[in-house]
């Protein structure tokens, strides 16, 4: 489908009172993977197994040879969070480097200090999960993050 931009996937953030089961079935009914997290607010950032969970199935569909389309309901950043985990942990950029990436591409975007804590909570956890893999130890599917 054109509308986005041929995804074979969608990672959705909402908040619980909105209605899910129209939006899951608009999305795959085209075919598409559908995950669908909510957060207490829309300003209210994922929490860390919402953000591993979303990059592990955004990592399925690249496997597969897919795209993700990485949305959230009332333009509250919860996507654009999600989107610089995914820049950090992929592609080895610091906070800065990701949010300047990002800004190319949406000028507007800001990110409320929770959102920061969220992305400075996220880029910890890489490198935690990093010096463990140093060490041998397992870790979840993610590159070197830079702080």
């Amino acid at each position: 489908n054109a509308e986005y931009g041929g995804c074979s996937s969608v990672v959705s953030f909402n908040i619980p009172c909105q209605h899910t089961c129209y939006r899951e079935h608009r999305w795959t009914r085209d075919g598409r993977r559908h995950l669908e997290y909510h957060t207490p607010s829309p300003k209210t950032p994922p929490n860390m197994e919402q953000i591993f969970g979303a990059l592990e199935f955004i990592e399925e569909t690249a496997d597969g040879g897919g795209k993700t389309f990485i949305r959230s309901y009332s333009r509250a950043c919860r996507s654009a969070v999600l989107m610089a985990c995914y820049l950090m942990s992929n592609h080895n950029l610091s906070i800065q480097q990701t949010y300047r990436t990002l800004s190319e591409v949406q000028p507007a975007l800001t990110f409320s200090d929770s959102q920061m804590k969220c992305l400075k909570d996220f880029n910890r956890c890489l490198l935690r999960n990093n010096s463990s893999d140093e060490d041998g130890e397992s870790k979840q599917p993610s590159e070197t993050a830079r702080s």
